[in-house]
């Protein structure tokens, strides 16, 4: 029986040493400046833009309504003609506002199809022409609506 409580007691202590504590001092929690991609244009795209990619592999605007687009992936760095590599970076970024509020702020939001311009939320996709899930609202401001891009 005093063997078993001693591998118990030895058992509890290693636990114990496992078992988070509140911090006692400032931590060293780094942060990505955003995360890069780079792919081929299928067509023209001008710099700052949102791009998606095809289900070929290939970079299109989103304001591009007529190729279908199998993710939203970011914002181009730079202005580039079709059949060059582009450099796409998520992270937050403003755009025109179309008409969402603060009470959306954390919703998923839509670019309007035809616009270029965040134009509604989760829930009124598929009405209004809104077509493409951007990314999580984050902010509003008199210049626009800030998003989230990418996870």
């Amino acid at each position: 029986m005093k063997k078993y409580g001693l591998m118990m007691m030895v058992g509890a202590l290693a636990m114990g040493a496992m078992c988070f504590t509140a911090p006692a001092q400032e931590m060293d929690t780094p942060e990505s400046p955003g995360v890069f991609a780079t792919l081929d244009a299928g067509e023209r795209i001008w710099a700052g833009n949102l791009v998606g990619v095809s289900t070929n592999g290939l970079a299109y605007m989103v304001s591009n309504t007529n190729v279908a687009l199998s993710a939203i992936i970011g914002r181009a760095e730079a202005t580039v003609n079709e059949g060059a590599a582009i450099t796409v970076k998520r992270g937050t970024f403003r755009f025109p506002n179309l008409g969402v509020t603060t009470a959306s702020l954390g919703a998923a939001v839509y670019w309007g199809a035809d616009t270029n311009g965040v134009q509604g939320v989760a829930g009124s996709a598929g009405s209004g022409g809104f077509s493409a899930v951007v990314g999580t609202l984050s902010n509003i401001d008199g210049d626009g609506a800030w998003v989230r891009i990418g996870k």
